[in-house]
């Protein structure tokens, strides 16, 4: 089988061919048209340039593997019984409406089983907003592909090591990945958008290391009874990862000892001595990832992709909300005692002698109607009762959606004042829970524009606007910005 991997970042299109396990091309193409944030915002012109990529270098597009650097997804790990593949998708569907940001209708969803414990397994379950997706679709179609699906970089990664306790970066100039491996299930995943245009390697690898450090913090915090260890090895993978300042660079801000990626642990694929495997990593974990998804026949579903071909007509299916039982009750109840009068009245007139005979029938009824009023009764007064420890339940939810909507709010302001240039002063920070108002005094106004590109090229907020900027002197600019979460 014929497969091209493309991975897509801000500045380039990194590709790799491979045919019967074996490597056959490789290469970069600088990129054409803008991607920001994971969205490709002129499918039609990208299309174009991978179809003309794809002819002059020949490669095949039987198969083509995406992956797009800095797409932005959430996930979460679910623990499930066995069941069937149809149970199985409708139980993640619930857990999904249940415990992600966005409702399924609103994300295209892929997961990925792991072993659990001795009762199911555990499902990675990631979610990426339509839009995006949708972009990729449009450009995919333009260049002709039939036949393709979208991996996050950071579950593909996964596969390059051995080790089931380990960290995955994959370092790249425009943004990178963390991924944090525990009993061989990713269990952290974090993007890392660069520093700047302008910034050094230095200043990328202090920013890579300071964020690597703050996941496995986070990690350690919930889980103070098995904390990852300093001597957990990291894996380190991407184009930078080639220059050997890079990992003394990293080395000096966090214990984790490093590594560069130089070989494939147990592959049956065949890479080229010359390919330089770290920056064409993702590329490569994208094949194994997705000839591990193959299904086989009388197995059970272990992975769901985001097929490009039929992510289009994907909707998620609520549930059906099953017939109260308390309704069919009732109304089990009703229909006995009008089926009893009815009965009643139709004998009335065909005969008046059986009149005391439907009078004890009717009474039956009425008391049969009785009785099952009365059981009617108590149970809505145990719903009642569930009802209340539901209601229990949706204020814990809300109190935990409150204290991540806080340390959210700590992340934003981090970034936002640790962004600020030299010699640029805050007035006012006002805080609200979807927008951020700062007013603020700096010397140039060139000083203004850098801040705002830092800020919307960190990926982290929805936009970044100048509300305006006045000068109050020779050498003093006063601004306010408006930053929308």
């Amino acid at each position: 089988m014929r497969i091209t991997t493309l991975n897509i970042s801000s500045k380039a299109i990194r590709y790799a061919a491979v045919q019967n396990s074996v490597v056959t091309a490789w290469g970069t193409e600088p990129l054409a048209s803008p991607i920001r944030n994971g969205l490709i915002l002129e499918p039609d012109e990208l299309g174009l340039q991978i179809k003309a990529m794809l002819a002059s270098s020949k490669i095949s597009a039987d198969r083509v593997i995406y992956s797009l650097n800095g797409l932005p997804f959430s996930f979460r790990l679910f623990s499930l019984p066995e069941m069937d593949e149809e149970s199985l998708n409708e139980a993640i569907i619930r857990m999904v409406r249940k415990e992600m940001p966005l409702a399924p209708e609103d994300m295209y969803i892929s997961w990925r089983a792991y072993p659990g414990g001795d009762e199911g397994k555990q499902y990675l379950v990631t979610g990426i907003a339509r839009r995006p997706v949708d972009a990729l679709r449009k450009m995919s179609a333009v260049a002709g592909i039939k036949s393709s699906a979208l991996y996050l970089p950071h579950v593909t990664l996964t596969h390059l090591t051995e080790r089931t306790e380990s960290i995955v970066i994959d370092f790249e100039p425009d943004c990178s990945s963390l991924t944090l491996i525990v009993d061989g299930v990713p269990v952290g995943m974090h993007t890392v958008p660069a520093s700047g245009a302008e910034a050094s390697l230095a200043d990328m690898a202090s920013n890579l290391a300071r964020e690597l450090n703050r996941m496995v913090g986070f990690y350690n915090d919930s889980h103070p009874n098995a904390p990852v260890e300093p001597t957990t090895p990291v894996l380190l993978t991407g184009e930078p990862a080639g220059v050997l300042e890079t990992i003394s660079l990293i080395q000096e801000k966090t214990p984790y000892p490093i590594e560069v990626l130089k070989r494939l642990p147990g592959s049956s694929l065949t890479v080229p001595s010359d390919l330089p495997l770290a920056a064409y990593a993702v590329n490569i974990a994208c094949v194994i990832h997705d000839s591990t998804n193959a299904p086989r026949r009388g197995s059970e579903p272990t992975f769901k992709e985001i097929d490009m071909a039929s992510a289009g007509e994907e909707r998620a299916k609520a549930p059906k909300k099953p017939t109260s039982w308390l309704k069919k009750l009732f109304w089990g109840a009703v229909a006995v005692g009008v089926i009893a009068l009815v009965s009643g009245a139709i004998s009335q007139f065909q005969a008046m002698n059986t009149i005391s005979q439907l009078e004890q029938s009717l009474n039956l009824s009425q008391q049969t109607l009785t009785q099952k009023q009365s059981s009617v009764k108590q149970f809505q007064q145990t719903e009642s009762l569930i009802n209340q420890k539901l209601a229990s339940k949706q204020k814990l939810d809300d109190e935990l959606k409150l204290f991540l909507n806080q340390r959210e709010t700590v992340a934003d302001m981090d970034l936002i004042t640790r962004s600020f240039p030299a010699s640029t002063y805050f007035t006012t920070i006002d805080v609200g829970s979807e927008q951020i108002t700062i007013n603020g005094v700096t010397t140039i106004q060139e000083k203004v524009v850098e801040y705002i590109r830092t800020l919307e090229n960190s990926g982290s907020f929805k936009s970044v606007e100048i509300e305006w900027i006045k000068s109050n002197g020779a050498s003093s600019v006063a601004f306010m910005i408006t930053i929308d979460k």
